[in-house]
C-alpha cells in the first residue's frame, strides 16, 4: 500500500501536521537553497523545499529532528557541499600527484598530512557553527535521543523497529529506516523528505517533492 504521500506543493490542501519529523535530505535542500538562492545552482526541489518550509513556519508546525538529522546535515555541509573537505582533499591529491578512487580515500590521504589537513579544515571550520545556527533559526528541535535512566530500553526499541522496517521494505536505506523509527517514537504526525524510498513504507504520512 505504501505511505500517504503528499507533495510539498499540496501542503495547504491537507490538514496541517502537529509535529513533523525533519529528515536530513529535507534540511539539506533548505540549506542549499539559502546558500544559493541567487544562483543558477538552484533546482526545483530546492525551491519547493524552501517554500514548504516557509509554509510550515508560518503555521508554526512543531519541527522535530534527531541526532541523525543534525549529523547528516553537518556531514553534508562540511564534507559534501562545494568547497568542503572532499573538494579540498581532491585538490590536495591533484597537486601532490596522489591517486585514489573515491572521495573518502582522497580524504584519508589528506589526513596523513596533518599540517595540510589542519589548514584545509581551518578554511571551512565556520561551517560547524553555521550548521548549528541553521538548526536554531529554523526552529528544528533535536529531540532524540532523549535522556533516560534506562537508555538501552528506549534505544533498543528504536533499533528493533528500524530493523523491522529495513527488513520489510527494500527501497529504504538503513539510515532512513532509523529516521522513520525515531519519527514514530517521537509521536510525529508526518515526515518531510526528498528520499522516494520513504513513500514505500506503510502507515506513515510523508511530505515529499519529485
Amino acid at each position: 500500500m505504501g505511505a500517504q504521500g503528499i507533495l510539498f506543493s499540496d501542503y495547504a490542501s491537507h490538514p496541517r501536521p502537529k509535529r513533523l519529523y525533519v529528515d536530513s535530505s529535507f534540511a539539506i535542500a533548505v540549506l542549499f537553497y539559502e546558500l544559493n538562492r541567487t544562483t543558477t545552482a538552484i533546482l526545483p526541489r530546492h525551491s519547493e523545499s524552501y517554500n514548504f518550509y516557509q509554509a510550515l513556519a508560518a503555521d508554526r508546525v512543531d519541527l522535530t529532528g534527531s541526532i541523525l538529522t543534525y549529523s547528516e546535515l553537518l556531514q553534508y555541509y562540511c564534507f559534501v557541499y562545494p568547497g568542503g573537505m572532499y573538494d579540498l582533499a581532491k585538490d590536495y591529491c591533484r597537486t601532490h600527484g596522489a591517486s585514489a578512487r573515491t572521495l573518502q580515500e582522497k580524504y584519508k590521504i589528506l589526513t596523513r598530512d596533518a599540517p595540510a589537513c589542519d589548514a584545509a579544515w581551518q578554511s571551512i571550520s565556520h561551517r560547524v557553527g553555521a550548521t548549528e545556527h541553521f538548526i536554531d533559526i529554523h526552529k528544528i528541535i533535536i529531540r532524540s535521543p532523549l535522556p533516560s535512566p534506562m537508555l538501552t530500553n528506549i534505544t533498543r526499541d528504536i533499533v528493533n523497529y528500524a530493523s523491522i522496517l529495513k527488513d520489510a521494505y527494500s527501497a529504504i536505506e538503513a539510515t532512513d529506516s532509523l529516521h522513520l523509527s525515531i519519527a514514530q517514537y517521537l509521536d510525529s504526525d508526518a515526515v518531510a523528505t526528498l528520499d522516494a524510498g520513504f513513500l514505500t513504507v506503510d502507515s506513515f504520512k510523508v511530505y515529499y517533492t519529485t
